[in-house]
């Protein structure tokens, strides 16, 4: 199997919409590799970042997974 590596980073993006919060994933690297995997299914595609410990890197890190990514080169930082 044929594999692509995206390197970046991702982000939080907080909107408000009247009295109530939304809270989304962003990133053009993220987008890219998201959307590789979807035209290519058949390409192993990881993504590669660094991410904390808190409540934002956890939804991050599964909003990775949750779109088929590669996960195994996503380093914690404390």
């Amino acid at each position: 199997m044929k594999r692509v590596a995206c390197v970046g980073e991702a982000m939080i993006e907080l909107s408000l919409i009247g009295e109530d919060t939304q809270v989304s994933v962003a990133g053009d690297t993220l987008n890219t590799a998201i959307y590789l995997h979807r035209t290519a299914p058949k390409l192993r595609v990881d993504y590669i970042t660094c991410l904390g410990c808190d409540p934002f890197s956890a939804r991050i890190f599964d909003f990775i997974s949750q779109h088929g990514l590669g996960t195994s080169r996503i380093q914690r930082i404390l």
